[in-house]
């Protein structure tokens, strides 16, 4: 298993509370202690949105109180050193080394470098150091505690995946796909009608109301979801070991619960995201604004599903030939990972005809799919290009999975744009990989490689708040 987390250097014990949580939420995961994991997932989605909603003044203020005395033994520090005889001196070499590190504050560089050249009063300058020594460490408590309200949602829906799942396996009762059908549709067009309530927002004010109701239509959602595909993935499993008739009609209905389900994640995190930061200083407000901005002028333009798919025999027959594009669709039956001669990371995957029979191999550059939540049992689509002989499948017949471009796909969709708003805090296009996914069991006893097994994989391995910068 994975480094759980790694500590920022700056990091206080604010930082503690949502860190050593998610730690205990993943150990019960891989643990399978699926009454544990509930538990503690919505101990998690509580403290998270709680902390980030209220920007950490619940239960947190003698901890604030304690980083706050030594922000200001740390200006204290530097107004000793700009009246002292070489205190500019200090400050020039304080300066040069600030600017030659990756993640140092921005703001605080330029307002040393003011003091370092003698552009700015101390007393007004060092004021502004103070205050954004304070933005920083609370912007930086307020990100986890949302990290962790997504991770949060995202437990419970793994968990009760597989509640469902293993009480499904021990019975006899058929899967109801209608109802699957159902709770899909109800679920996704109240989330959408929602979503539209905050494209049209006209102010901040309107803009957190609709957030307010995305997060808790969303918790309420995405269990459902998971539920109803744990049933239909048991289902699954049932009618292919039991060589049952048109096993097939599954695909279809667990795919489009699938995908709402993670659009439901995407939409919490980013709903959490913008109440965290329209509460904060203008620096954080802008990103979430911009997007509000783009609302007035961006239609909202939801994300178009990869089409109607073919099943890996129509790669047999010859139906699809070498370079042209496809949509296929399948069980997964195998998971590899490795890096090719230019150490680049290739995901490969064989799917199967849920009826059986005929498979074909689908690889993915740039990702790896265990890590994103994809295992065996699992139902997947993929779209990208067929050849008969791809450099990335060993020279093996293999579709190649495509990437969107999603920064360009924001520029024109306001969907686009507000779902990977939230994308530090949950992945809902990893990489922009054209796949679709159900849930799979987490079963580690099972198989040679106890990992194609790990149906929970995108919580074991995803860390709490991912950014260009640094995870943790």
């Amino acid at each position: 298993m994975a480094t759980v987390v790694s500590l920022p250097p700056q990091s206080g014990e604010l930082l503690r509370a949502p860190i050593d949580h998610y730690r205990s939420l993943r150990i019960a995961v891989w643990k399978e202690d699926w009454p544990e994991v509930t538990k503690l997932a919505r101990q998690a989605i509580r403290l998270g949105e709680r902390t980030a909603i209220a920007d950490t003044r619940i239960n947190y203020s003698r901890l604030r109180a304690r980083r706050e005395r030594g922000v200001d033994r740390f200006v204290a520090l530097l107004q000793d050193l700009v009246s002292s005889r070489n205190g500019r001196a200090a400050l020039v070499k304080a300066h040069e080394h600030l600017q030659q590190t990756a993640d140092a504050d921005r703001p605080l560089v330029a307002d040393i470098g003011k003091l370092a050249e003698g552009r700015a009063r101390k007393a007004s300058a060092l004021e502004s150091l103070k205050e954004l020594r304070r933005v920083s460490f609370r912007r930086e408590v307020g990100h986890a505690a949302v990290g962790l309200a997504a991770k949060g949602l995202h437990a419970l829906a793994i968990a009760e995946f597989n509640k469902a799942f293993l009480r499904a396996s021990r019975s006899e009762e058929a899967a109801d796909l209608t109802a699957l059908r159902q709770s899909s549709s109800r679920a996704l067009a109240q989330l959408r009608s929602l979503q539209r309530t905050l494209h049209r927002a006209a102010t901040p004010v309107a803009a957190k109301d609709a957030c307010r109701a995305i997060v808790k239509s969303c918790r309420v959602a995405a269990p459902e979801l998971a539920r109803a595909q744990g049933a239909a993935v048991a289902a699954l499993w049932a009618q292919h070991s039991g060589h049952r008739s048109r096993p097939s009609r599954f695909m279809a209905p667990l795919l489009r619960a699938a995908e709402v389900l993670r659009e439901c994640l995407a939409s919490h995190a980013a709903a959490l995201r913008w109440l965290h930061d329209l509460d904060s200083p203008d620096g954080e407000r802008r990103t979430v604004l911009e997007v509000l901005v783009q609302g007035k002028t961006v239609a909202f333009a939801p994300r178009r599903g990869l089409g109607g798919a073919v099943g890996p025999k129509a790669f047999e027959t010859g139906r699809v030939v070498d370079g042209q594009e496809a949509v296929v669709e399948g069980v997964v039956t195998g998971l590899t990972a490795s890096r090719n001669s230019a150490r680049e990371l290739i995901g490969r995957m064989r799917l199967r005809e849920a009826n059986g029979g005929a498979s074909v191999t689908v690889v993915a550059k740039f990702v790896h799919l265990g890590h994103i939540g994809i295992t065996v049992g699992g139902v997947v689509r993929a779209a990208g290009k067929f050849k008969l002989a791809s450099p990335m499948a060993g020279r093996a017949a293999a579709i190649e999975v495509k990437r969107q471009s999603l920064a360009e796909d924001s520029l024109r969709s306001w969907h686009t744009a507000f779902l990977q708003s939230g994308d530090p805090y949950y992945r809902w296009a990893p990489n922009g990989i054209a796949l679709d996914w159900s849930y799979g069991p987490q079963l580690r006893a099972r198989g040679k490689w106890p990992t194609d097994y790990l149906g929970a994989g995108e919580v074991l391995w995803a860390p709490l708040v991912a950014t260009r910068a640094k995870n943790f």
